[in-house]
């Protein structure tokens, strides 16, 4: 997995009015679309993700959050993933997972019957 970059006769000139945003998109001819993707062995191009969601943990690890809910995509316990950003005492930003549960497991289902 990469970044993707593209060049020729189609790919845009710059941004508009914004040169520094222009000189970080285009570097040598190239544009940098910021895009992720993946070759297949056919050689199709599979877009999967955006460069700039990284995250860079307390640890200095990348995490992609394209990547978290791709493992979480299929549990059955995981109704809806998202990632917000809440505000600490820290200079920056932290990320915070939030995942609404579904119960879907007859046991824990069972549980919680005629409970009041």
């Amino acid at each position: 997995m990469g970044e993707v970059i593209a060049r020729g006769r189609n790919v845009m000139a710059g941004y508009w009015e914004n040169p520094e945003a222009t000189a970080q998109a285009i570097r040598d001819d190239w544009f940098y679309t910021g895009d992720l993707g993946r070759f297949d062995q056919d050689g199709n191009l599979f877009i999967v993700g955006r460069s700039k969601d990284v995250i860079i943990d307390t640890n200095g690890k990348n995490v992609y959050p394209d990547e978290v809910e791709d493992f979480y995509r299929n549990s059955p316990f995981v109704k809806e993933l998202s990632w917000l950003a809440c505000p600490t005492a820290w200079p920056s930003m932290w990320p915070v997972q939030w995942c609404p549960i579904s119960i879907t497991s007859p046991a824990l289902a069972h549980r919680g019957a005629g409970q009041d």
